[in-house]
């Protein structure tokens, strides 16, 4: 008897307990919904630029054969996702022969391994920086797969986006809403089984590569 006061206690308690609902953060511009955005260079030039350093030598290089989408989901910022694509032979240092060794075997092997991945499966630690009726601006963190050299891994990336709704200032660029989006990460050669000529990752090739990403997107293509 005992036990069936003590049942009847609690389903009423948790019949009448306030519900408690879980949702994702919202960017309040005027405009709600998911928000499907391609890259375009209408918006502005889509570049990946990265920087190798070593005790002997620092490479600079770039890349502006960057192509992708993202759906950004302006009800609940955390279930933002996308993919950006970038071409291992339109990665380029400056100098013809090192970019035939960066494409080789040895290195990134741009003839079996044609591109470069990033797998967005969402936002975390999302600050709101600028909310208005005109455009949205915010830090977080994307998260998700990154697959280079055949090999794939779990990453993370601070990046700052900006949503910008379209308008007649907007027009004389591009058609549609434009999301921009930076961000800035580091991996390790090792972690994609990069291991390049013996004896220069170290000295002349540094062990971690730090990636620069300006991307330009509108929600026209």
């Amino acid at each position: 008897m005992k036990f069936k006061k003590i049942a009847a206690i609690a389903l009423c308690a948790a019949f009448f307990a306030p519900q408690i609902t879980f949702s994702g953060t919202p960017l309040k511009i005027g405009t709600q919904g998911k928000k499907n955005s391609t890259l375009n260079n209408k918006v502005g030039e889509n570049l990946i630029k990265f920087l190798c350093a070593a005790p002997l030598e620092e490479i600079k290089g770039s890349s502006s054969g960057v192509t992708g989408s993202f759906v950004l989901d302006l009800d609940n910022l955390e279930a933002t996702t996308g993919q950006i694509t970038v071409e291992v032979k339109t990665m380029t240092t400056g100098l013809n022969r090192r970019d035939s060794h960066l494409w080789g075997s040895d290195w990134l092997d741009g003839d079996k391994y044609h591109s470069i991945t990033f797998d967005i499966k969402g936002l975390s630690d999302i600050q709101i920086i600028k909310q208005d009726n005109g455009m949205g601006e915010i830090k977080a963190n994307a998260f998700g797969t990154f697959t280079m050299h055949g090999q794939a891994k779990q990453i993370k990336s601070p990046i700052t986006l900006k949503f910008v709704r379209e308008s007649e200032a907007t027009k004389k660029r591009a058609e549609g809403d434009f999301a921009l989006v930076q961000a800035n990460f580091k991996i390790a050669l090792k972690d994609f089984n990069v291991t390049g000529t013996k004896g220069l990752v170290g000295s002349k090739v540094g062990e971690t590569i730090d990636i620069d990403a300006n991307l330009y997107g509108s929600t026209v293509k």
